[in-house]
């Protein structure tokens, strides 16, 4: 009778109500009924008063209930650990960035996919810290950057990779890694997921740092490549100065890489291509305070330096191409200061972003003087 309580349990019951019936030829009447036990099994008993003492009540029998389980501890942790920024390291490794790091798709956007390097590995172990490359295993890890640790695979956020991370931090989520992402790697630590073991440690542990110092070794030992020749770029605004003669005074938010400046300042001014160009997407700019500031597009030059230009109206289509000097938009009135914001990204010339500062003041290299140290 045990083992078909202990089986009911099992089935996940959570009470047991025993049913009495005798077989015949025998008749209920004759046992007590106050007793806890199943009428079949004192059927098969000696019908002798001895046998039957056994099954005395002593009124401490208790009903069939469920055997007590030990509960699991619930696991602590943040479940919403993925839907806002990771922690920040109050002390953050010295380690520089090494250079920027671009997947085989990047040729899609004029872009070489990088080499092969001890940084990819570093990289890898770092977005597998931040929960976004599982599961953690580098001793199977290669040094290639490809489309899979640059955008994931598509299975969930554990395998989003450096696009996921850069989501989450507010970088625009290329996979590319440039000197924002680089950083915010640097200075964040592993979140306080569920079952995580090296929550509120540096995602950049020892192992990274070691591999960074190998790449940038190895980098600083790397033969020059042929100097480029110094594009020939335009201003960006009718009657402006060439773009090489603009230093670069603050970042794009939310874009890695590209380095900015601001021209213009009167709405309805038009906007010109520095170079020959294709626009290649559509974008948006928001005042500080939020709201719409203009449109926004990128687009890309036949010196394979690519553009943002921001708080613009009649933004061209994608895929038109430009010539150097032609009209491209207007400066919109949609904005406290009217102006035309650039961002610039050579990275594709330099093999880094370019240099600025980050408090719109002047003083940084100018873009001409940067690529021609190249």
């Amino acid at each position: 009778m045990q083992d078909c309580i202990a089986h009911a349990f099992a089935e996940g019951l959570t009470k047991v109500t025993l049913m009495y019936k005798t077989k015949a030829p025998n008749l209920p009447e004759p046992y007590d009924l106050s007793l806890c036990h199943s009428l079949y099994t004192a059927d098969d008993i000696t019908p002798t008063q001895q046998a039957w003492a056994a099954w005395a009540h002593h009124g401490k029998e208790h009903p069939p209930m469920p055997p007590t389980r030990q509960r699991s501890r619930r696991t602590s942790g943040d479940l919403d650990w993925h839907e806002k920024r990771y922690p920040e390291n109050p002390d953050p490794p010295e380690i520089a960035f090494v250079r920027p790091l671009y997947p085989p798709d990047a040729v899609e956007k004029d872009m070489t996919p990088s080499s092969r390097g001890p940084d990819v590995k570093a990289i890898k172990r770092a977005i597998s810290h931040a929960q976004r490359f599982l599961p953690w295993s580098p001793e199977e890890w290669d040094d290639i950057y490809d489309d899979v640790i640059a955008h994931g695979d598509g299975s969930g956020v554990d395998r989003s990779g450096v696009a996921g991370f850069q989501q989450q931090m507010g970088i625009e989520p290329t996979g590319w890694v440039g000197k924002a992402t680089f950083e915010a790697l640097r200075t964040s630590l592993v979140p306080n997921k569920p079952g995580t073991p090296h929550a509120a440690k540096p995602l950049f542990d020892s192992e990274c740092i070691s591999l960074l110092e190998v790449a940038a070794e190895q980098v600083a030992e790397s033969p020059p490549e042929s100097k480029p020749a110094l594009p020939d770029l335009g201003p960006v605004v009718a009657g402006g100065k060439s773009v090489l003669d603009h230093d670069l005074t603050h970042a794009t938010g939310g874009l890695d890489g590209y380095a900015a400046f601001d021209d213009g300042w009167r709405a309805g001014l038009a906007v010109v291509a520095p170079e020959a160009l294709t626009v290649t997407r559509l974008s948006s700019a928001r005042r500080r305070d939020g709201d719409p500031n203009g449109r926004a597009f990128y687009a890309t030059g036949a010196s394979k330096i690519r553009y943002w230009f921001g708080h613009v109206d009649d933004p061209p289509a994608v895929g038109a191409r430009f010539k150097k000097g032609q009209k491209l938009a207007v400066i919109s009135a949609n904005h406290e200061e009217p102006h035309l914001h650039v961002g610039v990204d050579a990275s594709a010339l330099i093999g880094r972003e370019l240099e600025h500062h980050t408090d719109y003041s002047h003083g940084a290299p100018t873009v001409g003087a940067q690529l021609s140290r190249t």
